[in-house]
Protein backbone atom coordinates (compact mmCIF):
# COMPACT_ATOMS: atom_id res chain seq x y z
CA UNK A 1 0.00 0.00 0.00
CA UNK A 2 2.57 2.55 0.79
CA UNK A 3 4.69 1.87 -2.31
CA UNK A 4 1.58 2.17 -4.17
CA UNK A 5 1.22 5.38 -2.22
CA UNK A 6 4.98 6.17 -3.20
CA UNK A 7 4.26 5.66 -6.91
CA UNK A 8 1.41 7.89 -7.04
CA UNK A 9 2.75 11.03 -5.60
CA UNK A 10 5.80 10.44 -8.04
CA UNK A 11 3.91 9.88 -10.98
CA UNK A 12 1.73 12.81 -10.14
CA UNK A 13 4.42 15.47 -9.27
CA UNK A 14 6.31 14.38 -12.64
CA UNK A 15 3.11 15.26 -14.30
CA UNK A 16 2.91 18.50 -12.50
CA UNK A 17 6.16 19.18 -13.55
CA UNK A 18 5.63 18.69 -17.15
CA UNK A 19 2.58 20.54 -17.12
CA UNK A 20 4.05 23.78 -15.22
CA UNK A 21 7.09 23.07 -18.02
CA UNK A 22 4.84 23.64 -21.18
CA UNK A 23 2.57 26.83 -19.39
CA UNK A 24 5.97 28.64 -18.92
CA UNK A 25 7.08 27.45 -22.07
CA UNK A 26 3.61 29.08 -23.53
CA UNK A 27 4.28 31.89 -21.31
CA UNK A 28 7.83 32.54 -22.64
CA UNK A 29 6.90 32.35 -26.61
CA UNK A 30 3.92 34.63 -26.07
CA UNK A 31 6.73 37.37 -24.74
CA UNK A 32 9.30 36.37 -26.94
CA UNK A 33 6.94 36.91 -30.06
CA UNK A 34 6.27 41.06 -28.69
CA UNK A 35 9.43 41.34 -28.25
CA UNK A 36 10.64 40.19 -30.53
CA UNK A 37 7.64 42.50 -32.65
CA UNK A 38 9.00 45.51 -30.69
CA UNK A 39 12.73 44.67 -31.89
CA UNK A 40 11.77 44.87 -35.85
CA UNK A 41 9.82 47.69 -35.17
CA UNK A 42 12.66 50.00 -33.62
CA UNK A 43 14.85 48.70 -35.10
CA UNK A 44 17.45 47.08 -31.70
CA UNK A 45 20.50 44.90 -32.66
CA UNK A 46 19.98 43.62 -28.66
CA UNK A 47 17.57 42.94 -25.66
CA UNK A 48 18.42 42.46 -22.35
CA UNK A 49 16.22 41.36 -19.17
CA UNK A 50 18.18 43.66 -16.65
CA UNK A 51 16.21 41.65 -13.89
CA UNK A 52 18.31 38.61 -14.33
CA UNK A 53 20.51 37.43 -12.54
CA UNK A 54 23.98 35.41 -12.75
CA UNK A 55 24.71 31.73 -11.22
CA UNK A 56 26.28 34.36 -8.37
CA UNK A 57 23.33 36.22 -7.68
CA UNK A 58 24.57 39.20 -8.83
CA UNK A 59 22.33 41.03 -11.63
CA UNK A 60 23.38 40.30 -15.26
CA UNK A 61 22.84 44.32 -16.08
CA UNK A 62 24.21 46.49 -13.75
CA UNK A 63 22.62 50.02 -15.04
CA UNK A 64 20.29 50.39 -17.73
CA UNK A 65 18.76 53.84 -18.09
CA UNK A 66 14.99 53.74 -18.09
CA UNK A 67 14.40 55.68 -21.24
CA UNK A 68 15.37 52.86 -22.87
CA UNK A 69 13.35 50.04 -20.67
CA UNK A 70 10.46 48.78 -22.62
CA UNK A 71 8.70 46.84 -20.70
CA UNK A 72 5.68 48.39 -19.90
CA UNK A 73 5.08 48.07 -23.74
CA UNK A 74 5.61 44.45 -23.83
CA UNK A 75 2.79 44.51 -20.47
CA UNK A 76 0.61 46.21 -22.83
CA UNK A 77 0.86 44.59 -25.74
CA UNK A 78 0.41 41.14 -23.71
CA UNK A 79 -2.87 42.36 -21.49
CA UNK A 80 -4.66 43.93 -24.91
CA UNK A 81 -8.01 43.11 -24.58
CA UNK A 82 -8.49 40.21 -27.22
CA UNK A 83 -5.29 38.44 -26.67
CA UNK A 84 -5.63 34.68 -25.46
CA UNK A 85 -3.72 33.79 -22.48
CA UNK A 86 -3.87 37.66 -21.36
CA UNK A 87 -4.15 36.53 -18.14
CA UNK A 88 -1.10 34.05 -17.85
CA UNK A 89 1.15 37.30 -19.04
CA UNK A 90 0.71 39.23 -16.19
CA UNK A 91 3.08 36.90 -14.21
CA UNK A 92 5.97 38.39 -16.47
CA UNK A 93 5.30 42.23 -14.97
CA UNK A 94 8.17 41.41 -12.73
CA UNK A 95 10.29 41.47 -15.50
CA UNK A 96 12.52 44.38 -16.66
CA UNK A 97 13.34 44.46 -20.49
CA UNK A 98 16.12 46.75 -21.80
CA UNK A 99 17.10 47.26 -25.12
CA UNK A 100 20.96 47.51 -26.00
CA UNK A 101 22.41 48.74 -29.33
CA UNK A 102 25.56 47.19 -30.67
CA UNK A 103 27.88 49.12 -31.50
CA UNK A 104 29.85 48.97 -34.48
CA UNK A 105 33.01 49.44 -35.35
Amino acid sequence: MEQEISDFRQTRERQLQEQLMRVREGIVKEITDVVVEKVKTKNLDLVLDKSGMSINGVPVVMYAPDSVDFTSDVIATLNRPGRAAASSAKASTSSSITPARASKP
